[in-house]
């Protein structure tokens, strides 16, 4: 991804943690504010290893399951406020789905 992509990512990202958590009753504080930094940081940083899943073999395959897990399960637990369980379960499932979907392209 380029600079720029990576920039439109993160700004996007902390505006969406911002705004669910305005939605779901939070008061807009350092600690909201901090926690939507956070996420939309990791999440940009995850996506900017995006050439790392497009090795050959499994390996490409394993980075890209652990890259897609990560991403999601921060998503799903800052955008929709699961649980640390929901979110490991809800990141594997979409995660497996998906390397299953890329070994047969």
């Amino acid at each position: 991804m380029t600079a720029r992509q990576l920039l439109i990512c993160w700004i996007v990202m902390a505006g969406l943690a911002t705004i669910t958590g305005l939605l779901r009753g939070k008061v807009f504080s350092r600690a909201l504010f901090a926690i939507a930094l956070l996420s939309a940081t990791a999440i940009t940083a995850i996506a900017a290893t995006e050439s790392l899943a497009e090795l050959p073999g499994l390996l490409g395959v394993g980075l890209g399951w652990i890259r897609l897990f990560l991403i999601f399960a921060i998503m799903s637990a800052t955008l929709a406020g699961f649980t640390l369980r929901q979110s490991i379960i809800v990141g594997a499932c979409y995660a497996s789905i998906l390397a299953i979907f890329t070994l047969f392209r």
